[in-house]
This record gives C-alpha cells, structure tokens and sequence, in this order.
C-alpha cells in the first residue's frame, strides 16, 4: 500500500512530490483567488519583457514583497532555456543572464527579495545578492547531482545555502555560509563545523527537497526529502545545533506512528521521484512537535 501526506494539521508544512515528468500550464498572473491570464502574453520578442511562447515553467520562487518573482523556463519557441524576473507580480518580465546553459531551479532569501540562487546543468549552482543582475558561481560541493537548493534567513550575518542530490548514487546534502569571510561547502553527514555532523540520515540515494525552518534563527532546523533505495521516499528533519537527524536529534513525537525518518511514499510499486518541494508555514518552529504533527492515510 502506497502512502502520502494528504493535509497538514494546524501550522505545520505541505510536501508535493512528482512521481514523473509535469508539464506546467502557460504562464499566468495571480489575481485575487483566480488565476487569469496576462494580455498579448507569451511573445517571443526579446523588448516586451514577457516570457517565452511554448515554454513551461519549470520551478518559479516568489519574494516576501509578493511583487519579486523569479522563473525558470524550458526550452521554447526560441530554443532556449531561461532565468525571468518581475517586480510587478508577473505583469512584466525580464531575462536575467545566470551562467547556466539549462537552469533548472530558483530559490529566494525568505528575508531579501535581492539573494536569489539559481542551479542547473546538472550540478552547477550560481547565487545573487543584487537581484540577479549579476551571477557567481559557487563551486566545490563535489556533488554529481545537484537537485534542490534552500536559502535560510540571515543568521549572525550569514545565510546558510543547503544543496541536496548525490555524489554517484549516494544520497548527500551540503551548505555553505553566504556572507562569511571564506565559505565553504560542509556535508551535513559527515562534515565538520564547529563540531562533527553524526550521519543519521536515512535515505541512501538522493535528497530531492530541502528547506529551512522559517524560525531557523532560533530552531536551526532543516528538514528534507529523500530517496531510500528504490522502494521509499522519505521526510527527515536535522538539527544544527546538535549535528543530527531524525530521533537521535531528539525529534520524537509523542505519536510513534510519525517517528523520523518518516515514510512519505512505499510499495512494491513504488516510482522513484523526478522531483520533491517541501513548503513550510511561516509559524512552523521545528523544536515545538504540535508545529511539526502531520497525518497521513492510504491511497
């Protein structure tokens, strides 16, 4: 029997995975409870600042303004795949060159409407401090695959990055300190800062989701989705103050049926994960568990 998370009691956080390739609708603008679309939008002219004809959106990241809005197109009716930015709610876009051939995902500061990362081309990883008006790469997290990114709120002046995939078939999830004098990539498995991760994470071959608690400030909590073989996916939640996941962190519910690692999808027909997204209450606190209950029935 399959299983998934189906609601989310109280304040707590939603997960969508897809279990194969979607296609995503035209681009379109929020309105007040509807979705409408822009007039004369798409358009192929490189002046109107609009998005591409015959182009899905691939992954789109929306600021804490609610105007700043970043998008990742695939390959359209110009044969190209692009990185969009509007500061109006979508009325109006414009390209934004990024150092990728094949963007593949955006993420942006919970906090700063202007650090925004953008990855792609299989393992690369670019980041932003000025709006994406320019890029930089961020190189040396060794990972083969890159699949997720996460931005923290600003911490003791420093934002902390987490990038999730593998390294050849091996599940890891490494951050780097954005703002610190000399950043480098930690594996928060086996890596050291200030004292030794102890990798008690679950899943062996990939993390496909990742995110940050948005009290990370005070919780240090990340929480992530990942690949177990090829029978499981499953969500797991680490501390950064102790170096360790799941229960041996000290999450354990009351509920032992949510013990993490907690098992997301399982079955004899299971279908390994194109892609995870975890989306996370702004009262989520990763240390209280009534903001952490969740429920889950059979499908």
């Amino acid at each position: 029997m399959k299983k998934k998370f189906s609601r989310i009691l109280g304040t707590s956080l939603a997960i969508t995975m897809l279990v194969s390739l979607m296609i995503t609708a035209l681009p379109a603008s929020a309105g007040t409870l509807t979705w409408s679309p822009e007039s004369g939008m798409p358009s192929t002219s490189e002046t109107s600042n609009q998005l591409v004809a015959n182009a899905d959106v691939n992954d789109i990241a929306v600021a804490a303004d609610g105007k700043t809005i970043y998008a990742i197109s695939g390959a359209g009716a110009t044969g190209a795949n692009l990185t969009f930015k509007s500061l109006d709610g979508g009325l109006t876009w414009k390209r934004l060159v990024t150092g990728l051939s094949v963007p593949a995902f955006v993420e942006v500061a919970p906090d700063d409407a202007n650090v925004v990362i953008v990855g792609g081309d299989t393992n690369k990883i670019f980041t932003s401090l000025d709006g994406g008006t320019t890029f930089s790469e961020v190189t040396g997290h060794g990972m083969t695959n890159v699949t997720c990114v996460a931005i923290s709120k600003q911490s003791a002046s420093v934002r902390y990055v987490a990038a999730g995939g593998d390294v050849s078939g091996a599940a890891e999830i490494k951050y780097f300190k954005l703002g610190s004098a000399v950043p480098s990539w930690t594996s928060a498995l086996t890596g050291t800062d200030g004292t030794t991760w102890v990798d008690t994470m679950i899943g062996d071959v990939s993390v496909k989701a990742v995110a940050f608690s948005p009290s990370f400030v005070s919780d240090k909590v990340m929480v992530v989705v990942t690949e177990n073989g090829t029978t499981n996916a499953l969500f797991e939640i680490a501390s950064f103050s102790s170096k360790k996941w799941n229960a041996n962190a000290g999450f354990i519910p009351s509920d032992p049926t949510y013990s993490y690692p907690i098992t997301v999808i399982t079955g004899a027909n299971y279908v390994p994960l194109k892609a995870a997204s975890i989306a996370m209450s702004p009262t989520y606190v990763g240390s209280d568990e009534t903001s952490r209950v969740v429920s889950s029935e059979p499908t």
